[in-house]
């Protein structure tokens, strides 16, 4: 190598030094800046008063000095997490009564405040409606009596409501407002704000008990019965399967072999139920043969009458709408009720046109159901 190029490779280097050095020079420099101190809003300084299931958010809710500080990320912690609790995002959950120390720390520097969690406040009822005072339910079935119920104002709680029971051997209601029949029989179950007695709503409960069939028999107005298979006999209407059913043929109607002449000729059908005994009775129930052919049910019983020598009966209920019949879901009807009497025998006797479809030859069902 000659000296001269030594002497060019040297200024090079010499060069390319310099020109890093300035490169260096320019670059910016980044000084850290600290957080010297930060303040909390003055809403939350002065200590802040929540009610028991409310949140509330503290994010950004502080001053953070000196402005320009590079760390500006906050964390929280609250002194004790079963009255509340703070989320990385700030937000406050709060958990029972009591009080709390919020803290809030930016880069060491810490600010905190007083939170204190209350009751709700309470907002008294004033008034008690009663949509339906008469509920009629069955032994061992349910209601919800806030269902029937409306409060005012409508800001109050209906949950700030006490329920008792004249008679709760026959309908028991708990504190929830849930009745239940225990036994056949009538109660009144009075509603009154817990705060004020003097604000108070009643509703008149009567629980239907079926009867026991155990025993029982039945005739009917058409005797042989017309025979389908192994089906229509009397004793199928109380043998409690509702697969099997008892018929008769309609007044006008031919099917099977029997013949009925016309309600204006005289034709008419019936059943006899015989109880055994003589019992209180206050309603009857119909479970209908078919869930898909309206046709063949009963629309009314045109006469439901009483006797306790199965020869002279006194009429008890004339013209009872069985409700439902053309709706094919409805396979069993609500308890159809009729004055309340005490006989042994009870007929079921329908005759004019009303009663039945005009489609089709007979009228059946699969249960009579009967009590008090």
């Amino acid at each position: 190598m000659t000296k001269n190029t030594l002497i060019v490779i040297l200024l090079v280097f010499f060069v390319t030094g310099l020109s890093l050095t300035n490169c260096d020079n320019n670059i910016p420099k980044y000084e850290n800046v600290s957080v010297e101190s930060i303040t909390l809003d003055e809403d939350l300084k002065k200590g802040v008063s929540i009610e028991i299931g409310d949140s509330l958010v503290i994010a950004n809710r502080l001053t953070v000095f000196p402005e320009d500080a590079t760390n500006k990320m906050q964390t929280f912690a609250s002194s004790d997490a079963d009255v509340a609790v703070v989320d990385a995002r700030g937000k406050i959950n709060t958990n029972s009564v009591g009080t709390a120390v919020i803290a809030v720390t930016v880069d060491g520097k810490s600010d905190e405040f007083t939170l204190t969690v209350r009751e709700k406040d309470v907002i008294e009822i004033s008034e008690i409606e009663i949509i339906d005072p008469e509920i009629h339910i069955n032994v061992g079935s349910a209601e919800d009596l806030k269902t029937l119920i409306i409060i005012s104002p409508a800001e109050a709680s209906i949950n700030d409501l006490l329920y008792s029971s004249d008679n709760p051997s026959v309908v028991d209601v708990n504190t929830s407002g849930i009745i239940t029949g225990v036994a056949g029989g009538t109660a009144k179950v009075t509603v009154t704000s817990k705060y004020d007695p003097s604000v108070s709503g009643e509703f008149n409960v009567r629980v239907f008990e079926d009867y026991s069939r155990e025993g029982w028999t039945l005739t009917a107005s058409q005797n042989p019965l017309f025979v389908e298979g192994n089906n229509n006999k009397l004793e199928h209407a109380l043998d409690g399967d509702p697969a099997t059913w008892f018929a008769l043929v309609k007044p006008g109607k031919s099917h099977a072999g029997i013949s009925i002449p016309t309600a204006a000729n005289g034709g008419f059908v019936y059943f006899i139920v015989d109880m055994k005994a003589e019992r209180e009775v206050s309603y009857f129930r119909i479970r209908h043969r078919s869930g898909t052919d309206t046709l063949l049910r009963y629309r009314i019983i045109e006469e439901v009458s009483g006797s306790n020598d199965g020869v002279n009966f006194t009429p008890i209920a004339t013209d009872v709408v069985v409700p439902g019949w053309d709706v094919a879901a409805t396979v069993e009807t609500p308890n159809l009720v009729i004055p309340q009497s005490t006989y042994r025998y009870l007929k079921f006797y329908s005759q004019k046109p009303e009663c039945f479809a005009t489609d089709r030859g007979s009228v059946q069902l699969a249960e009579i159901y009967i009590g008090k």
